[in-house]
Parts: C-alpha cells; sequence; structure tokens
C-alpha cells in the first residue's frame, strides 16, 4: 500500500505538503506512510480514494473491483415478470417442459 500511495500522490502531481493541504493532515504523516512506518486511518483513505477517483481496496490490495451492478425496480408487474424471463430464460424452459410433460400425461390418461 505505501508504494501505491506514492505513486498516485505522484501521478496527480502532488508534493508531500500539497496532499497534505488538501487532505487536512500533515506532511510528516505521509511522509511515514510511503516508506511504510504508518498507515493512514479509514478516514484519510476515504479521501484519499475520492481525490485519486480510485476505490478504497485498490488503495489498501491493489485490485481494481468493479462497480456494482444497480438493480432498477420495475415500475409493473409486466416489467418484473419480463426482468425474470430475461434473467431465468433456462428455468422458464425447463419448468414449461415439464408442466407440458404434466398436461400431456393428465390428457392421456383422460382419454
Amino acid at each position: 500500500m505505501n508504494e501505491r500511495l506514492r505513486i498516485l500522490r505522484e501521478q496527480a502531481g502532488l508534493s508531500q505538503e500539497q496532499l497534505a493541504g488538501q487532505i487536512h493532515i500533515t506532511r510528516q504523516a505521509i511522509s511515514k506512510w510511503e516508506p511504510g512506518h504508518a498507515e493512514p486511518s479509514i478516514e484519510v483513505l476515504i479521501a484519499l480514494a475520492q481525490l485519486y477517483d480510485v476505490t478504497i481496496d485498490y488503495i489498501v490490495t491493489g485490485k481494481q473491483t468493479e462497480e456494482p451492478v444497480a438493480f432498477i425496480l420495475p415500475k409493473t408487474t409486466t416489467e418484473l415478470v419480463l426482468h425474470f424471463a430475461q434473467e431465468n430464460k433456462g428455468m422458464i424452459i425447463a419448468i414449461v417442459a415439464i408442466l407440458s410433460g404434466l398436461i400431456i400425461s393428465i390428457i392421456g390418461l383422460v382419454i
């Protein structure tokens, strides 16, 4: 994490003093993080992530996470059914096949 903090700061074109002023901490705090002698608080990690436009996960682990996919609640029952059908095509085909088999079996017993 310490190396990423330095790289992100340098990529932003900021000195330790400038970064300290932007996130309201001391330059000495930053000078302790970058060589790994200390770590920023969660509040500071949030500020850094916002400043650098990265996730806290990236700062801490170096891994980029995907943005969560937002689910928009359908306005009508029809929209809800269509959304379910699109997301579960295979399951719907299996259910239709089972129900068709049952209907054919019942008709065969009646005839």
